[in-house]
């Protein structure tokens, strides 16, 4: 093949553009509520068959520029401006509800991040694709609609399309009910298809599926593609242009390679920086990112002893990461391990399916075996049903295991009253993954974070005074004492449960998906803000995580489970540059990232990759 019939990669600026007809323009797109602007001068246009990606974090304004473009904003915003689409004689601003139903689910179609909140949850899953086809008369028999549903349930690659058919959303898994979501939005052939976050709570290896059955979808009805996320290597994976937008303005746009290797805007470089988990997992923190955001949590000055944000000299473990604590690591030295589970097996009832028949037995967990030492970083990594979070369960005294023996600090749990397992309360505490439901909301910050202190019965003097400590430890402005839960971001909400868990000074802190639902530049903050508590307080961490990059960055130890079992497990540096197991690569091998992704866009100098 010569050079002149090479294929120009997606992304490359080199010669002149294509010109490719607007299937979607917007121009002068402002959304408003009756006293301010959340959306300004929105400007794009979107052609036959290409992808758009929009990466901004939480209130940058990404889903306010598709609901807008759908008719679908919630009571109280206004838009203004104009959206136009291909075929339709009216501009979208100022629609009628008759008109967009029209165009909804035929000519635009949207697949959004919670499929349970989409789907009909008294409808089969078959009659719920077949209905969309029937609406908008592609179909106009019903058994001709059905057959044709369950032919886009095949072409999702949902394992055995005609059972699917026949159940109800509850009854798939979180992927199985996203690619329910894929088929429907797909079923009348859309112009334009708009994907919301489609695939953050999905498992890595899921979401490599599910970008896959995106990019072939788009490909097969030669679609335009508008995919939202805030997660840099998944937009680099499917997309050739991006726009980065920030307090409801875009503030970069342009082709993939190009914004993410040689970013202008300040905010662009942050968000790239704090996606940088790569570099991170070397021993580099995340680089102060998000500092370029206006609305970013309040912070405070660093108390003494925690690690200040350019890196200051502190005890350092293998393949160069920041260690754990001295005196944490002395005393690991000296002890034994300080978590020390034999055998352990979990099994559950299923409800009795037949009176013929016993309840069905599902086995949780298979005869685990873990060392967990005192000032140890150790991460446990998997996908959903892997059994992660029936093992931190047990390890927190919170449920029983079937067989087996958990040690801590020498003491047996298992079989124990929870009358019994004083010492484990108190020196064992747990970070959830959604602290807006671990938070009371009718309790003020103080009050929550003082919860554990008042059940041990600390005086209030030492209640108010370790508030105030811990607040200054997790950067919260020390009035934050006073208000609610609810007047708090995401991740100031999860400062407030990390300093609730540090109250009572535990030994171990445990993290349970404590970062999989936050923006990239507040997962940043929280990772580094984690790895300085530990430090300071010489805590030994439990991470638990399916996102194998956090876990890269903030463990120095990992066990890999699957089904189960731990599959594999050791040095985390050594297992993820040389895992041993198959899952464990599989598992590698599906996590996006912005080097691989970039590459595909034409970008194989691993120096100019984020612009290093």
């Amino acid at each position: 093949m010569s050079a002149a019939d090479a294929p120009v990669p997606a992304g490359a600026t080199d010669g002149p553009a294509p010109v490719i007809a607007p299937v979607l323009q917007v121009s002068d797109l402002q959304v408003k509520t009756a006293h301010t602007t959340l959306l300004h001068d929105m400007h794009f246009t979107l052609g036959a068959g290409e992808r758009l990606g929009i990466i901004g974090e939480s209130g940058s304004g990404k889903s306010l520029t598709v609901l807008s473009a759908m008719g679908l904003l919630p009571d109280g915003l206004t838009a203004e401006g104009s959206v136009r689409l291909s075929g339709c004689d009216h501009d979208l601003v100022g629609a009628t509800e008759a008109q967009m139903a029209r165009i909804r689910g035929q000519r635009m179609s949207m697949v959004f991040q919670e499929p349970m909140t989409a789907l009909n949850p008294l409808m089969r899953v078959g009659a719920q694709v077949a209905e969309v086809m029937l609406l908008h008369g592609k179909h106009s028999d019903k058994r001709a609609a059905a057959a044709d549903a369950v032919e886009m349930l095949r072409r999702v690659r949902i394992p055995d399309p005609q059972a699917t058919a026949r159940a109800y959303p509850h009854q798939l898994s979180g992927g199985q009910r996203q690619r329910v979501m894929l088929a429907m939005a797909l079923s009348n052939d859309p112009a334009v298809l708009i994907c919301d976050e489609p695939t953050t709570a999905l498992d890595v290896t899921v979401q490599e599926q599910m970008l896959d059955l995106i990019r072939e979808g788009v490909a097969d009805h030669d679609a335009a593609l508008l995919f939202i996320t805030h997660d840099l290597a998944v937009v680099a994976s499917v997309c050739d242009r991006v726009l980065v937008l920030h307090d409801g303005r875009i503030v970069e746009e342009g082709p993939v390679a190009r914004v993410f290797t040689t970013p202008e805007h300040p905010y662009t470089q942050s968000l790239l920086a704090a996606s940088d988990l790569e570099s991170g997992g070397r021993g580099e923190r995340l680089r102060n990112a998000g500092e370029a955001r206006t609305a970013a949590a309040p912070s405070a000055p660093a108390p003494s002893g925690v690690a200040p944000s350019a890196g200051a000299p502190s005890t350092t473990a293998a393949h160069g990461r920041p260690g754990r604590a001295a005196h944490a690591a002395e005393a690991d030295e000296g002890d034994g391990p300080l978590i020390t589970v034999r055998g352990v097996e979990r099994s559950y009832r299923r409800p009795r399916t037949s009176l013929r028949r016993p309840a069905p037995e599902v086995r949780a967990l298979r005869g685990i075996d873990l060392d967990i030492h005192a000032g140890q970083r150790f991460g446990i990594v998997g996908e959903s049903g892997s059994g992660k979070s029936t093992l931190i369960r047990l390890i927190a005294g919170l449920d029983q295991p079937t067989a087996g023996s958990i040690r801590f600090a020498g003491q047996e749990i298992a079989g124990r009253k929870e009358r019994d397992l004083t010492f484990l309360r108190r020196d064992l505490q747990m970070v959830f993954q959604d602290p807006m439901g671990s938070l009371d909301p009718r309790m003020r910050v103080q009050d929550v974070i003082a919860e554990p202190l008042v059940a041990q019965g600390a005086p209030a003097a030492e209640q108010r005074a370790r508030v105030a400590e811990l607040l200054e430890a997790v950067r919260l402005p020390a009035d934050a004492a006073t208000r609610y839960p609810h007047q708090f971001s995401g991740g100031q909400r999860q400062r407030i449960s990390i300093a609730r868990a540090l109250s009572v000074r535990p030994r171990v802190l445990v993290a349970d998906e404590a970062v999989s639902a936050l923006d990239v530049s507040v997962r940043a903050q929280i990772l580094d803000l984690i790895t300085d508590l530990v430090e300071q307080y010489g805590l030994t961490l439990i991470f638990v995580s399916h996102d194998l990059s956090v876990i890269r960055h903030v463990c120095d130890a990992v066990a890999v489970m699957r089904n189960g079992v731990v599959v594999e497990s050791g040095a985390t540096e050594q297992v993820y540059t040389h895992p041993a197991h198959a899952y464990t690569q599989e598992l590698l091998a599906a996590v996006p990232t912005l080097e691989r992704s970039l590459r595909a866009h034409g970008v194989h100098d691993s120096q100019e990759v984020l612009g290093r």
